[in-house]
């Protein structure tokens, strides 16, 4: 008998606040993982209220080049699902080394108020089991937005992180 697979995640069961934003947005959020695996899947939190398909995107910082895009279709417009970690998995799974830093990164459209932010106060790494969420760098924002829907989101929103998470599994 086969056992399930149990993963790994930054955030686990917090349960974020939602923000609303009247433009489109992009937020990020990176992540040191100090030990090798592979990310299986990315997950964000989902509104009641956030009826739109969103496209996720990973990069590991240096290349910079995004390495898998995935998509969330969970709700379909006018849909009463509940809120919570919404999950895509990544096929093939993205092998990582040790000490690796990766952006997972989502573009929001103007009026989907799914941006949330986990409680994460302090613009200081925080280091949670494998993981550390680096803080804010010059030139590499983390908890990044911006109002013009690029990949490459320019301004940071200080200590918040987004509600943006991988499901990993350690080697």
């Amino acid at each position: 008998m086969k056992l399930p697979v149990t993963y790994e995640n930054i955030w686990g069961g917090y349960t974020p606040t939602v923000l609303a934003s009247s433009a489109a947005i992009t937020v990020a959020t990176r992540v040191k993982i100090l030990v090798p695996g592979r990310i299986v899947a990315m997950r964000y939190w989902r509104d009641t209220s956030d009826t739109a398909n969103h496209v996720g995107y990973l990069r590991q910082i240096g290349p910079g080049v995004v390495e898998r895009a995935v998509a969330f279709k969970k709700h379909a417009a006018g849909s009463t699902d509940p809120s919570g970690w919404e999950t895509a998995y990544i096929n093939p799974m993205l092998q990582v080394a040790a000490n690796d830093i990766w952006q997972m990164v989502m573009i929001f459209a103007a009026g989907k108020p799914a941006q949330t932010i986990p409680p994460h106060s302090s613009d200081s790494d925080l280091t949670i089991g494998h993981f550390v969420v680096v803080a804010d760098a010059t030139g590499a924002p983390n908890g990044s937005e911006t109002n013009n829907a690029t990949l490459n989101p320019p301004n940071s929103s200080g200590a918040a992180k987004w509600a943006i998470d991988i499901n990993f599994l350690p080697d």
